[in-house]
């Protein structure tokens, strides 16, 4: 039996090959007696542009939006004609196809179109490949599956691919069109997931400009409980503004001396350490660590995956099969002979313990990014500095939680209410590898104590400390690469209605691990943003881009729901056919919606139609050379046209008629200037140096 494996990329088919072992390469595959490895480079397969569905697409008009093909079509991508050519060979040869794309979305649609393109009526497996170590691959090929159970999450991708392109194709010329007849210049290139991403930059860099400083007093006092401090922050409504109440309220409090206790909650608490990593969480820690790009942090994590040392990379799960608990002995003598972290990190992880990253029931296509029974050899610097930041987050799982007890408490001093939280840590358990992250705790308003205390309501103690401290009030930060990634990875968060909130955290934000980092290249290398340091700022193109797009497109709801959609796709819950139905109504709505735009003659400077006095001349090219047109022909149907004067409008009224205007023409005697009134004016005037001899 004819035995053909299809893997996403050549990286992986190697590692396939190399497992399988005995096999020879040709340009286009490996082989061995019935068996054969090939591979994609992504998706081989394109969809055709509109003018290859319609000539009439070649020029952009309102009337003929939204572009919905009725049958799809796609066609080989230039670089990859060989390959697919090689590929249709093989499938006419092979009884079993064994499905080796990426587990997720992209990688299922991706082989799966090859087979529909090619109509293959053969038998289809699906294998899973995590990590191309020898331990993985294993358990992959232990697990072969039916390629049909995976259908609906290929219908998923392909209903992101067809959405992708109906809004990038119908919204890219709607409002670029809408644009231009408002007078703008240029082209607006319009994405599903692109356009509120840009949004958000531009959205947030608003808040900066417009934002007002104000400044501020903080009071704090400090109170005696059992020899133990505990700070507290000023209860107040709104800010103190002013420096001398600020003061006044610090003297009082002071004459006091002492304060009653009004609230005093004690718990016994445990921090787990952190899970391990998705992509996106590892593009945004690298990004605020080593100030590494999303697509840096993605090409070396992916070279570290094709040299076996990590599992797969364009993962958005933080979750672990239960199925590589029994790995972990394995993993971390890799880690201890491949990393260069301290040797009892590896050594002093209890294997016993059950991290609640262990979850069949979180794991979708594929697990979070975890070293594999690899131990590395030969990383380079960058190399290094990844698998160790990786490798720390496994090892992490392997120990304790952290135990606190924490105390919230509210005083009274002077007739004024502090509050404040104490922290008693009572084991450092997985913090004494990583200690405590200063950035993210104020630490202003909490108190560390050294031991448990205990206090009852109404207690009479002692105020050692009161003060203040001005302070001034700040906008919110810049988007970084790494912030801007976990906004659209948490999207739900920038969506104001509150049930519609709740229900994106289902998602998993807009675009996928594997093309967030991408499109946030794409709108700096295109010139949307620009990088000030590690802050993204908006560009003029991008502020002019989102100034001209309706927000039901640059607002992320739009999107979200999109995604929600195609999640019951995924699912089963749904069909794609009722989701792109719908789709393709809003879209069609989305132009409807712009029609009494371009319904009132289009804003373009220029000089006035003297005919109609609605449009204004623009310059256009004929057959026969260059003219002047009037813009609102499709308005009112003024078929206004003027001679080209050296980039000007000539416009000579006629002066026997005083309706028409003089135009200029070829006779057979040379030319001529005639009246536009023709055949009702018969004014004819010589021609002298391109200006009728009047």
């Amino acid at each position: 039996m004819n035995t053909l494996y299809i893997a996403e990329k050549p990286s992986l088919a190697t590692a396939i090959a190399k497992y399988l072992g005995g096999f020879t390469k040709s340009k286009t595959a490996f082989e061995k007696g019935d068996t054969k490895v090939t591979w994609c480079y992504g998706h081989v397969f394109a969809t055709v542009e509109p003018e290859e569905y319609d000539p009439k697409y070649h020029r952009w008009t309102i009337s003929d939006l939204p572009i919905i093909p009725s049958n799809w079509i796609l066609k080989p991508r230039a670089d990859a004609k060989e390959q697919v050519k090689a590929i249709k060979e093989m499938l006419q040869w092979a009884d079993v196809v064994i499905h080796a794309g990426d587990p997720d979305r992209e990688g299922q649609l991706l082989v799966d179109e090859v087979l529909e393109y090619y109509d293959y009526k053969g038998t289809v497996k699906r294998i899973l490949i995590n990590a191309t170590d020898n331990t993985s691959l294993k358990r992959a090929f232990d697990s072969i599956m039916e390629n049909s159970q995976f259908k609906n999450l290929s219908q998923a991708g392909l209903g992101r691919s067809k959405m992708d392109w109906l809004l990038g194709m119908s919204g890219t010329r709607l409002y670029t069109l809408r644009y231009q007849h408002l007078g703008g210049k240029g082209k607006l290139n319009v994405g599903r997931v692109q356009t509120p991403t840009l949004a958000l930059v531009v959205n947030r860099e608003h808040e900066i400009v417009n934002f007002k400083e104000q400044k501020f007093f903080d009071i704090h006092a400090t109170i005696s409980v059992d020899n133990e401090q505990f700070k507290g922050k000023l209860v107040h409504e709104g800010y103190i503004v002013e420096q001398s109440e600020a003061e006044a309220l610090m003297s009082a409090c002071k004459a006091a001396g002492t304060a009653t206790i009004k609230e005093w909650s004690v718990n016994d608490k445990k921090e787990a350490p952190p899970l391990p990593y998705s992509l996106d969480s590892l593009q945004g820690y690298m990004n605020k660590k080593a100030g590494w790009s999303p697509k840096k942090t993605l090409d070396i994590t992916q070279k570290l995956y094709e040299m076996k040392y990590v599992s797969y990379p364009r993962s958005d799960c933080n979750y672990l099969p239960m199925g590589q608990y029994s790995d972990a002995h394995d993993i971390l003598d890799a880690i201890s002979r491949g990393s260069t972290l301290p040797n009892d990190f590896s050594s002093h992880a209890n294997t016993s313990l059950q991290s609640k990253c262990f979850n069949d029931k979180k794991i979708t296509a594929h697990h979070a990014i975890i070293p594999t029974c690899e131990a590395p050899s030969g990383l380079d610097a960058d190399q290094q500095l990844l698998y160790d930041e990786i490798a720390l987050r496994y090892i992490l799982q392997w120990y304790p939680a952290m135990e606190f007890t924490e105390t919230k408490y509210v005083f009274s001093v002077a007739s004024e209410d502090f509050s404040g939280r104490s922290v008693f840590i009572r084991d450092k358990g997985f913090k004494a590898l990583i200690g405590s992250n200063k950035e993210d705790e104020d630490t202003n308003d909490v108190s560390v104590a050294q031991k448990d205390v205990t206090a009852t309501t109404g207690d009479s103690v002692s105020v050692s400390d009161v003060d203040y401290k001005e302070g001034v009030t700040k906008p919110p930060k810049r988007f970084t690469e790494g912030t801007l990634l976990t906004a659209m990875a948490n999207i739900h968060r920038f969506v104001s209605d509150p049930e519609f909130k709740e229900k994106l955290k289902e998602i998993k934000g807009i675009g996928t691990p594997a093309t967030r980092s991408t499109i946030i290249a794409g709108l700096i290398d295109n010139g949307f943003l620009s990088l000030d340091g590690k802050s993204l700022r908006p560009t003029a193109l991008g502020e002019e881009l989102v100034k001209h797009i309706p927000s039901i497109i640059t607002a992320p709801d739009m999107t979200a729901k999109m995604e929600l959609s195609l999640m019951d796709v995924e699912k089963g819950t749904t069909s794609l056919n009722a989701v792109m139905s719908e789709y393709e109504s809003f879209l069609k709505g989305l132009v409807e919606s712009e029609t009494a735009i371009f319904a009132q003659p289009p804003k373009i400077e220029g000089v006035e139609c003297p005919v109609c006095h609605e449009g204004v001349l623009i310059l256009k090219k004929g057959s026969k050379g260059p003219f002047w047109g009037c813009s609102a022909y499709a308005q009112n149907g003024c078929k206004a046209v003027f001679s080209d004067a050296n980039g000007k409008p000539a416009i000579y009224e006629c002066p026997d008629c005083h309706k028409g205007f003089l135009k200029q023409r070829k006779g057979s005697k040379g030319t001529f200037w005639g009246c536009s009134n023709y055949p009702d004016c018969k004014c004819t005037k010589e021609d002298a140096k391109g200006k009728p001899k009047l």
